[in-house]
């Protein structure tokens, strides 16, 4: 599957919340969601709140470091409870995943 067809799926079912944000990478690999709370280049990390900041990442956390160098592709980044403090899903900022 390519990045695009990932993200037409992904936009196919927004109802579920799945995830806060789309990327634009292209291109063929495995495809994968970051969480809201793990830096990925070129985005935005809230940690699923709204009090912090909203400045786009410079850099990669050095797990996605990791991943880009087996071929995956971030296609986007996933809801969370807010700061991942909790284990429902719940996010009264961005909606609850399910």
């Amino acid at each position: 599957m390519n990045a695009e067809t990932a993200r037409e799926r992904i936009r196919a079912r927004s109802d579920v919340k799945a995830f806060i944000s789309l990327t634009d990478e292209s291109g063929e690999g495995t495809i994968v969601g970051v969480s809201y709370v793990v830096e990925v280049r070129g985005t935005i990390n809230t940690g699923g709140a709204i009090i912090l900041p909203s400045d786009v990442s410079q850099e990669d956390a050095p797990v996605v470091t990791a991943m880009r160098a087996c071929g995956c592709l971030i296609v986007g980044k996933t809801n969370l409870h807010e700061f991942a403090f909790g284990v429902t899903s719940v996010n009264q900022h961005y909606a609850a995943v399910g």
